[in-house]
């Protein structure tokens, strides 16, 4: 008949097979861990590497105030970016309106 492992023994067997299953499994689970993290990262810089030549496009004065930032460049940015898009919708008639004016008339209405 064959003898009974005792109980340090069945600790110690199962301890080993649960730490050789732990290390296989972690073999596996660290490098995709590691891809989607970095995915991740290059996301979103590129989201936001987007959005800072558009800001940087609008800035510039030869570009025309009709100019909008393509949001969907932006990934998960992409909410910020429209909601600059919308800020310049509200602000682009009044300095179209102010253009209108000759400078004399725009110096004298800030005294």
């Amino acid at each position: 008949m064959p003898a009974v492992p005792d109980e340090d023994a069945l600790r110690t067997l199962i301890s080993r097979e649960l730490e050789t299953i732990f290390y296989e499994k972690a073999e596996i689970a660290i490098p995709v861990l590691v891809f989607v993290a970095l995915t991740s990262v290059k996301r979103i810089t590129a989201g936001l590497n987007n959005l800072a030549e558009g800001v940087i496009r609008i800035a510039d004065p030869a570009t025309p105030l009709s100019y909008r930032l393509q949001a969907r460049d932006m990934n998960e940015l992409s909410a910020l970016g429209n909601g600059l898009n919308h800020f310049i919708n509200r602000i682009e008639p009044t300095v179209k309106g102010l253009m209108r004016y000759p400078t004399d008339r725009i110096t004298a209405l800030r005294c």
